[in-house]
């Protein structure tokens, strides 16, 4: 059981001690550290060294403080003269960092001017973004990366990264892998670190040290705290609040992280992926998504409510029948787009569909319809005379706009609008695994919808027009919440941006996306919310619109170019039971 032993050989100290409640199991007037054992307390005046040895052993040391004037110092002191000196028990823990001497036997070094060679030490973890972001910030001429057996493949994807970062800023001398015993205790650790700092100062002998603690375990980041406190100016990554902390030297300001140290082709290689291809705002598919921004916009906003008494069913599909114009024109163009999916020389412009009883086109319907012809989406459109919907899209690229790729352009032109460079965002990224095995055949990872990075993390949006959220429910959440840690880290976030109305996506469907934190997909929908999407990028950035920034609603008025039509009802002979 834990003692409590007082080292004092002054009465004073006792009758002070008994009058304040000290209790100790053991006074002494000189004290035998080997008989401390861990979780004793301590209780005296001792030397540095002392305090450090029991420490050391896992003992606790309260040290009897007092304001000693320097006429007092040298005589015996009562309690009363104590209490006069504002007598009291601080408690210490002091580290020893090592024996030094000309030879520096066990590590450290005499000071260093502040031009000398910066050695960076790092522990290797999951998380490789906290130990890069350092070495994008502040200076560094060699470094050493540390891991343990199951932390290898990070460690060299982390040595490739600072390899191409020596390139680029003419550094010599490629970044040194040391090994971590796997399974140690923190003795072990510690030892462990002790000795790979110690020939590194024979090999660096005028370099500075830095460590970043942020990777590896907690033991670890123990172990290594302790071995080179006093040594090395240890930092942590604090990416979450966007810092840099120097934990030692104490009182040191942290400096903030700036936010654009990792683009989103940095960051993707920071986390295992390489890009096969993205579309970014310098592109003619980009140009193009500007020239129609306003339809987009239309179709984004107000297709879900356009045409709701439009009625329709597939030929020979009695189970299937679309609500609306918004389904009807998604379901025409997605039959359009798989007659080309394995053969772009089989596409299909022309699909037809019923008009059943009581469903009709309304000039609203016929006026996008319309609108859609104009911008070169559809050729000669709308209902044949038989009470048949025909449209003939213009070919594959305008099929796939219109079966949902508008969603992707409409969240592509919220995130330019907010006015980021460039390099931080795109849309369709197509993503593959870095040092796939080459000589086999695969295709594309995955792919992300709209990708955005600033202030280090990642924001994604996945897409889904009109009710393909509702449908995919539990595919759609599986993989943006898959990507959004896979991809992204701990600190990315993930949107699911649809035009459905919010009255249409079930509860449980909110539920499972908000189901825990490190899952979280936040679900975009509605116009209200929809309108808003840029501004909630500037916000998650942390940013403000730039000058001249316009509103959608704002683009859609400008856009208003739409011609005119009348309603088409079902004629009896083809009109059917719309259940």
């Amino acid at each position: 059981m834990p003692r409590h032993l007082f080292v004092t050989r002054h009465p004073g100290a006792l009758d002070w001690a008994q009058r304040h409640g000290v209790q100790a199991a053991r006074v002494e007037s000189n004290l035998d550290v080997a008989t401390v054992e861990p979780g004793d307390v301590v209780i005296g005046t001792l030397p540095v060294h002392l305090i450090a040895e029991l420490n050391r052993r896992g003992a606790h040391y309260w040290h009897l403080t007092m304001n000693v004037p320097a006429e007092w110092r040298g005589r015996e002191l009562s309690a009363d003269d104590m209490e006069a000196c504002g007598a009291r028990l601080d408690e210490f823990r002091v580290v020893g960092t090592g024996t030094r001497s000309a030879a520096m036997t066990t590590g450290g070094a005499a000071p260093l001017g502040d031009n000398a060679p910066t050695l960076h030490l790092c522990i290797a973890s999951g998380q490789t973004q906290p130990n890069l972001l350092p070495m994008l910030m502040e200076r560094w001429d060699r470094v050493v990366i540390f891991a343990s057996p199951k932390m290898l493949p990070e460690a060299e994807r982390l040595k490739s990264m600072v390899e191409v970062l020596a390139q680029q800023s003419g550094r010599d001398g490629e970044p040194i892998v040391v090994d971590l015993p796997g399974d140690a205790d923190y003795p072990a650790l510690k030892r462990a670190v002790e000795r790979a700092v110690a020939s590194l100062r024979c090999s660096f002998p005028s370099h500075r040290l830095v460590l970043n603690v942020t990777g590896g375990t907690k033991l670890m980041t123990l172990a290594f705290t302790d071995a080179l406190r006093s040594q090395a100016r240890i930092i942590y990554c604090d990416t979450e609040r966007g810092v840099l902390e120097t934990i030692d030297s104490p009182g040191t300001a942290h400096a903030p992280l700036q936010p654009r140290l990792i683009d989103l082709d940095t960051l993707l290689a920071v986390q295992g992926y390489k890009t096969t291809r993205v579309t970014r705002v310098d592109s003619p598919a980009f140009a193009t998504m500007k020239q129609r921004e306003a339809l987009t916009a239309r179709l984004v906003l107000r297709l879900p409510t356009t045409g709701t008494g439009l009625q329709t069913r597939r030929d020979g599909d009695t189970s299937w029948t679309s609500y609306g114009l918004a389904a009807t024109l998604h379901a025409l163009a997605n039959a359009a787009v798989e007659s080309a999916r394995k053969d772009r020389q089989r596409f299909q412009p022309g699909q037809e569909t019923q008009l059943l009883r009581g469903g009709f086109l309304d000039g609203p319907s016929r006026e996008l319809l319309d609108q859609l012809s104009v911008h070169g989406l559809l050729r000669d459109p709308g209902p044949a005379a038989d009470g048949r919907l025909r449209l003939v899209f213009a070919d594959l690229d305008a099929a796939s706009y219109l079966a949902g790729g508008y969603m992707e352009e409409f969240a592509l032109l919220s995130v330019a609008a907010v006015g980021l460079p460039a390099a931080h965002f795109g849309a369709n990224v197509g993503l593959d695994r870095l040092g796939r095995r080459e000589g086999r055949k695969h295709g594309e990872m995955n792919e992300l919808d709209v990708a955005l990075v600033w202030r280090n993390k990642l924001l994604t949006l996945e897409t889904k027009a009109g009710r393909a959220l509702v449908r995919e429910a539990q595919g759609t959440l599986n993989k943006s919440a898959s990507l959004k840690l896979s991809v992204g880290g701990l600190l990315a976030t993930s949107w699911i941006v649809t035009n459905a109305r919010e009255a249409d996506i079930p509860s449980d469907v909110l539920d499972r996306a908000d189901l825990n934190s490190l899952t979280r997909v936040e679900i975009v929908s509605g116009v209200a919310q929809l309108q808003r999407l840029p501004e909630r990028i500037a916000e998650w950035a942390g940013v403000d619109l730039p000058p001249g920034y316009r509103t959608w609603r704002e683009i859609v008025d400008d856009g208003r170019d739409l011609g005119t039509g009348g309603a088409v009802p079902a004629t009896p002979d083809t009109a059917g039971d719309a259940r």
